[in-house]
């Protein structure tokens, strides 16, 4: 099944998008895979490191491209 909540439920501002709301949306519903670009995959670790709080037991696969992703982050 996908989920698809509208920009403002995901945390979009414009092109940019805050990783908390992210991170909210995949917990409340149980996303299992994701595919995102290593910026918004950046503002989703960044907001997991940040609280330590966000349960992704139920995300098993992310997929990452659109652009160069840095070692660091994968």
């Amino acid at each position: 099944c996908y989920c698809l909540a509208d920009p403002l439920t995901l945390g979009f501002e414009g092109m940019r998008l805050s990783g908390h709301a992210l991170a909210r949306v995949i917990v409340s519903q149980q996303i299992t895979s994701c595919i995102l670009v290593p910026e918004y995959l950046g503002s989703l670790v960044a907001a997991a490191t940040e609280t330590q709080s966000y349960d992704f037991s139920s995300l098993k696969y992310v997929a990452v491209g659109g652009a160069k992703t840095p070692v660091s982050l994968i």
